[in-house]
């Protein structure tokens, strides 16, 4: 009688073995990352580890051509009058001012600081390249973006 008991303890414990991952099993989450605790939590990782990786600008004349494109896109927005002008302005001096933005920054100059520079610079430079359009407080709004993303 013993053995039976012995026998019934046993089968009871098998069985309840073999049914219980089932029963886990069918309340597992349907997340396509998750994590479980030791304390049986169930942790959604699907918005953290498990995202896709944010693509990489590969190279500094992608960069150069993502600053440009938004640099004129604002500043026509800003000034639709200089569309043209703008469009055919050579991008060099506009990624020049954008890079010595973060520059300024970098030294520890504050916005209006860098501006003031700037402005200065531009109104030495303009007889000697023809008057440019450059909009400076749209560059140093864009600039931090593409170039000094630690200064967001």
């Amino acid at each position: 009688m013993l053995k039976l008991l012995k026998s019934l303890t046993v089968v009871s414990i098998l069985a309840f073995a073999v049914s219980a991952p089932n029963a886990a099993k069918s309340q597992e989450p349907d997340y396509a990352c998750y994590m479980t605790t030791s304390l049986y939590q169930v942790v959604d990782l699907s918005n953290s580890l498990c995202r896709p990786p944010a693509p990489v600008v590969k190279s500094v004349a992608s960069v150069d051509s993502l600053f440009i494109a938004a640099y004129k896109r604002a500043a026509i927005a800003k000034n639709p009058n200089l569309r043209d002008t703008l469009l055919k302005q050579p991008p060099e001096l506009n990624i020049k001012y954008a890079r010595a933005v973060c520059h300024g920054f970098k030294v520890g100059l504050s916005a209006e600081q860098v501006q003031t520079l700037q402005a200065g610079q531009i109104n030495k430079l303009q007889p000697e390249l023809n008057q440019p359009v450059v909009d400076l407080s749209t560059i140093q709004l864009l600039a931090p973006q593409y170039y000094c993303p630690q200064f967001k």
